[in-house]
């Protein structure tokens, strides 16, 4: 059949003519633009080939566009959802261009249908507080016999987050105004954990859909928590950074794609440990430290230490340049908790003896170095224990606050080892790293070079050290 030759008008026909001309007289998915098939895992994709179809002017074309939709109309349980998720989200759009049918039965049947995917009775979620923790809730609910939709009322003054049940078949979530125009639509695959994050509105809901599992028992639990967002740091840019201060406990929410950036008030020198805590179920975070001057990226870490999704950050700051920190999340999205501290940087000791140390992991360990003026140091890690770690050994002047000189392996040891000449009083700032994040037990060592020429004023040497 020759497309070309067809009238550039719709002609009006019933739904089911449509879908059965459509079902005899195929429009390829090139034509379309769709994927092989109708439901392929891109749903976004295939949601916008049925937008740009449904806004044709080719006859075929706009049918093929109506079969589509109706046939994921038509999809129940939870392989639908992520269609479903899709087609609210686009709601708006695929009813104006239904809207411009010449055909109205069949545009105001498929709107009617496209209406009801998040309408409906529900029943409002009831559940009792927390232990411990006023903002939040719970309640037990039988899937097997929970097939609608439940409601939770919000305010403009909260922060929403819904954790679905460990075992599930799957959820699809929206927050919808008085009028059921859904404003935000969350899904999650069955099996999965999840958390949902919705920011409340006075005089809306949100609508929440849980599927039942086979191989989940029917009880569940679900919790949810509504919290004030007066004194939560919310996500941002860096121009916006919330300014925070040391030793105090900061509640904040992100995602992955929405970080929050927040800058200390003063330019101190010392250490700055960032931590964060009190994670939801399936919460990884990360902690970037950057220069404020050109956003260049300082130190970063996904770790606590202690294997948890936690991170703790620790970064020296020589107190000339202001620097930014970041929290992302790697995967999940909810509140938790960011604490930061300041303290003076401690001062290595010159002596003859190596000072045990230990990597938590995925941490710097950070010291300061007053030296003389014509002064050779020699600065070395070497192993303590059993563990096996490759540290780095940097060297940062601090006059300048700019580094100097690294070091990894020592002449193909896991170990590293740097001279340092003193051309001036001051005082210098070392760091040391495990290269892969990895935690143990090691031992730092500096002492004064006291033979002449062992290294040249002005640089910094790069040696064997020599045996005791």
């Amino acid at each position: 059949m020759n497309h070309d030759k067809m009238p550039r008008a719709r002609r009006a026909y019933p739904l089911a003519s449509l879908i059965a001309i459509a079902l005899f007289n195929p429009v390829s998915a090139a034509d379309l633009e769709l994927p092989a098939t109708p439901f392929e895992p891109n749903a976004q994709a295939t949601v916008e080939a049925i937008e740009r179809g449904l806004q044709s002017d080719d006859a075929f074309r706009w049918m093929s566009a109506a079969q589509h939709l109706s046939l994921l109309l038509d999809r129940e349980g939870p392989a639908a959802i992520t269609f479903q998720r899709v087609l609210i989200a686009h709601q708006d759009q695929l009813t104006i261009a239904l809207a411009e049918a010449l055909n109205k039965d069949a545009g105001r049947s498929l709107t009617t249908r496209l209406k009801a995917l998040g309408g409906g009775s529900a029943s409002e979620l009831t559940g009792k507080t927390i232990t411990g923790d006023p903002n939040s809730f719970s309640s037990e609910l039988d899937l097997t016999a929970q097939s609608g939709w439940l409601s939770l009322p919000t305010r403009s003054d909260r922060i929403y987050t819904v954790q679905v049940p460990e075992c599930h078949g799957g959820a699809l979530a929206m927050l919808s105004d008085a009028a059921g125009k859904a404003m935000n639509v969350e899904s999650v695959d069955a099996g999965l954990p999840g958390l949902l994050t919705f920011a409340g509105k006075d005089q809306a809901q949100i609508r929440l859909r849980l599927y039942p599992a086979s191989q989940c028992a029917p009880s569940q639990t679900l919790s949810w928590s509504a919290f004030p967002t007066s004194g939560l740091l919310t996500p941002n840019s860096a121009a916006q950074a919330h300014v925070i201060e040391p030793d105090r406990d900061y509640r904040m929410i992100a995602t992955p794609s929405a970080g929050v950036w927040v800058r200390f008030a003063d330019k101190l020198a010392g250490t700055y440990t960032l931590e964060t805590s009190k994670l939801p179920a399936g919460v990884d975070t990360i902690l970037t430290a950057y220069s404020a001057d050109n956003l260049t990226e300082a130190a970063a870490t996904d770790d606590d230490g202690a294997g948890e999704l936690a991170s703790r950050l620790q970064y020296v700051s020589f107190g000339r340049s202001p620097m930014l920190y970041q929290a992302t999340l790697l995967s999940g999205s909810g509140v938790f908790s960011l604490r930061a501290s300041r303290e003076e940087t401690p001062t290595l000791t010159i002596s003859d003896e190596a000072q045990p140390m230990r990597f938590a992991g995925g941490d710097v360990i950070w010291r300061k170095l007053a030296v003389k003026a014509g002064t050779a140091y020699r600065i070395r890690t070497s192993a303590a224990g059993d563990d096996s770690i490759d540290t780095v050994l940097a060297v940062y002047d601090g006059a300048s606050a700019t580094a100097v000189a690294e070091n990894d392996d020592n002449d193909g040891d896991l170990y590293a080892s740097l001279d340092y000449f003193a051309s001036e009083n001051g005082e210098i700032v070392l760091s040391v790293r495990e290269l892969s994040g990895g935690a143990g037990a090691f031992a730092l060592q500096v002492s004064e070079l006291l033979e002449s020429g062992a290294c040249p004023p002005g640089n910094v040497c790069f040696k064997q050290p020599k045996s005791d």
